[in-house]
């Protein structure tokens, strides 16, 4: 299964984009910075998988992309 990465994905284009993506069959994983709760709901939702990321912040980025491959493999 291909995995895929929604940074956002707590907004609402984010959401509809992670839900799109799950239902054509992908492995969604959803970024959020601000709204953690929102992203789980979302997450719950969908089946996809929550992840925090500050795409403003490379280490934080990095260490998102880092969390997703051991989890996941290939991006």
């Amino acid at each position: 299964m291909k995995t895929i990465i929604v940074t956002g994905g707590s907004g609402g284009i984010g959401a509809a984009v992670t839900e799109k993506l799950k239902n054509r069959g992908y492995d969604v994983v959803l970024t959020y910075f601000s709204n953690e709760e929102k992203a789980e709901r979302i997450c719950k939702k969908t089946g996809a998988k929550c992840v925090f990321c500050d795409v403003k912040d490379e280490k934080s980025v990095k260490k998102a992309f880092d969390e997703v491959r051991k989890t996941h493999g290939e991006i």
